[in-house]
């Protein structure tokens, strides 16, 4: 089933100390990336998005081909990858199988996923990267038109990385909703940037326009200078088990770029 909109709109959700609150939010097919700090409501938008989490007020709607759904009626429409999820600790290969509809469909998902030497072995003994892999597994084995990843290059080996980007191709070529949580700028370019701060949306609208990620960095790594983006220097760093919470940058000239035409893309309101 084609989806054409998914649109958040009034929600408020209130956990013990937070509240995460959007007035107006619209994520159409292509690559939507969300982003903010840790703790800014990132993840908890997506679990409302995704039908598995409920707001207090306001509604979520998936505008499909078919007619306009609630979120708590598309969890068909959805594949989910969390930044971990407990699967049963069964092998791999009887996780994806449930999930599959026939051996040939199984044999290209895994095949695509380079998760042929792994079949065997039980979800609980993987790495986190392969636990992630198995997730896009059933991700893919679902086909879902709407596709929510959580934070998806925490503890992941940059193999998994290039799967992932190569996905996230095929996807919006596909016409696919995708939306990505993260803290985190990915190797492709967004469709639409979703800045979360504070439980607010304060900006939703093109990339090229917000100011985010502008910061190279000059680093020697074995005797070597190399040049990278900011995001690319935090994936470097959870390489070595360095995690970046959070990076504050200051003196920025405020956050819209001087490109940005003030028409087609605007800050949020919330």
């Amino acid at each position: 089933m084609k989806v054409y909109e998914v649109r958040v709109e009034n929600v408020v959700k209130r956990y013990k100390g937070f509240e995460l609150r959007v007035d107006r939010l619209v994520l159409e097919p292509g690559l939507n990336l969300i982003v903010g700090p840790n703790g800014s409501g990132k993840s908890t938008l997506l679990k409302l998005i995704a039908g598995l989490a409920r707001p207090l007020s306001g509604r979520i709607v998936y505008v499909t081909a078919d007619g306009v759904f609630s979120a708590d009626d598309s969890l068909e429409l959805v594949g989910y990858v969390a930044e971990d999820v407990m699967l049963p600790d069964m092998q791999v290969y009887d996780i994806i199988e449930a999930f599959t509809r026939d051996k040939r469909q199984l044999e290209e998902i895994v095949g695509f996923l380079g998760l042929e030497k792994h079949l065997w072995k039980k979800y609980t003994a993987l790495s986190m990267g392969l636990r992630k892999r198995v997730q896009i597994a059933i991700a893919l084995a679902k086909d879902a038109p709407v596709v929510l990843l959580d934070e998806p290059y925490t503890n992941i080996d940059s193999d998994t990385i290039r799967v992932l980007e190569r996905l996230f191709e095929e996807w919006r070529k596909e016409g696919r909703v995708v939306i990505i949580a993260s803290h985190v700028e990915p190797g492709v370019v967004p469709d639409k940037l979703v800045v979360v701060r504070d439980g607010r949306v304060v900006y939703s609208g093109s990339p090229d326009c917000y100011a985010y990620d502008r910061i190279v960095v000059r680093v020697r790594v074995d005797g070597k200078v190399e040049t990278m983006r900011l995001s690319e220097f935090v994936r470097f760093l959870e390489k070595y088990g360095i995690v970046v919470e959070d990076v504050r940058v200051t003196g920025l000239p405020g956050a819209l770029h001087a490109r940005c035409p003030s028409r087609p893309n605007r800050l949020a309101s919330g």
